[in-house]
């Protein structure tokens, strides 16, 4: 088996494509002017190095230094920020704080930031086709903390071609890539903050605090005609799941039992993982090969206060493995929920059977991995897992 491992951020968040259609809701909370079905995604996983985001130098610019660091000497509320850094002494175009975005249609940002000196900011967004869009965005001059709220979903509803739409606070438009046709193709693969020289210094910075995302659920797609649906639970037992310490690599320890949370109804599982000896990751295995039908969705709980991202494999019934090698999670210690579509793996990372890359149902296994990148302080990761199910056409 192929190590689960999460591949580092480009510095052109153009070039962030994940294959996966995988609908992740992670730390919710209610929005002002958001429908009571809207739902918010924080953009900061406060156990992963740098809250998630990683720095770009803006690398074909030659010239441009800089960091990306958590600062806890500026706060907003009790929350420490994220300060971006470019030094253009150099030279240099840009740098960007840039992370993924775990495959959601945007209808909103919120960004709370401290000015960079200038009235406005660059803010790219990948959507699901790899076209990025660039949008020169307004923000308050001055020293404290301002709310910044971009409305995606406003900005490029009756757009026509590459023209910005009438919203208030975006200055310019520009894209490349993908279709390439300057519109919106849900859902939303990246995100990049970037940061120039000014009139006045050639060194500059950003801070950043609670960036988050707003969306809408989607709906379940519907069974093929003819069919339908039966939802089967696979959380009967720990027995039925194989567990693995991923022996190709040696070192990793790790368990999984079950345990217990009022807070949930139905069983409730718990993978822990102990690197500090090495090995790069531990996991679970469930066979559904008994299962009857193809394989629609298949959704289950998350919950986990130290590792922020986890490994999918599915097994097709050619062999073939379809894998996503680093899927966010929200390390919050709440309750989350995942749904995977077999059928979305299609032109991702995959290896054996027919090897083609797309998908031959049903599905043979499932599984779910942490790895060795998980609680960079103690190297001892664990997710809590609930309400396992898979959705049968039949």
């Amino acid at each position: 088996m192929k190590s689960i491992q999460g591949s580092p951020n480009s510095g052109r968040v153009a070039n962030l494509v994940l294959k996966l259609a995988v609908v992740m809701t992670l730390g919710l909370f209610a929005t002002p002017g958001a429908r009571a079905d809207d739902e918010t995604m924080s953009l900061m996983s406060p156990s992963a190095p740098n809250l998630g985001w990683s720095f770009d130098n803006g690398q074909e610019f030659k010239g441009a230094t800089g960091s990306l660091a958590i600062d806890p000497t500026q706060k907003r509320e009790t929350t420490d920020s994220l300060k971006l850094t470019g030094d253009f002494t150099n030279g240099g175009s840009y740098v960007s704080a840039n992370r993924s975005i775990p495959n959601v249609d945007i209808k909103e940002l919120t960004i709370w930031m401290q000015s960079p000196g200038e009235g406005q900011f660059t803010l790219r967004l990948v959507d699901g086709s790899g076209e990025c869009h660039q949008l020169k965005v307004m923000v308050p001059l001055g020293s404290s903390w301002s709310k910044v709220v971009v409305p995606v979903e406003r900005f490029f509803e009756g757009k026509s071609g590459k023209e910005p739409q009438s919203v208030a606070n975006v200055t310019h438009y520009e894209t490349w890539g993908g279709p390439n046709d300057g519109k919106w193709h849900p859902p939303a693969r990246g995100i990049s903050i970037l940061l120039g020289p000014n009139n006045l210094e050639k060194v500059t910075s950003l801070e950043l605090n609670d960036v988050s995302v707003t969306v809408k659920p989607p709906t379940p797609p519907a069974p093929p005609a003819g069919k339908s649906v039966n939802n089967t639970a696979l959380d009967d037992s720990v027995d039925t799941w194989l567990f693995s310490n991923g022996p190709e690599f040696p070192g990793a320890k790790g368990t999984f039992t079950t345990d217990m949370d009022d807070s949930v109804s139905g069983k409730v599982f718990k993978l822990a993982g102990d690197f500090s000896g090495g090995g790069k990751y531990v996991g679970v295995t469930k066979d559904l090969k008994s299962l009857m039908g193809d394989t629609g969705d298949i959704r289950f709980k998350i919950k986990s206060s130290n590792e922020n991202s986890i490994g999918l494999q599915l097994i097709d019934s050619s062999g073939q493995v379809h894998q996503i090698a680093s899927f966010p999670i929200a390390a919050d210690g709440q309750w989350h929920d995942v749904l995977i579509n077999p059928l979305d793996t299609n032109g991702g990372e995959h290896w054996g059977g027919t090897n083609d890359g797309q998908w031959h149902g049903p599905c043979g296994s499932f599984s779910i991995h942490i790895s060795s990148s998980g609680d960079a302080a103690d190297k001892q990761p664990v997710i809590y897992l609930n309400s396992i199910q898979a959705d049968l056409f039949q």
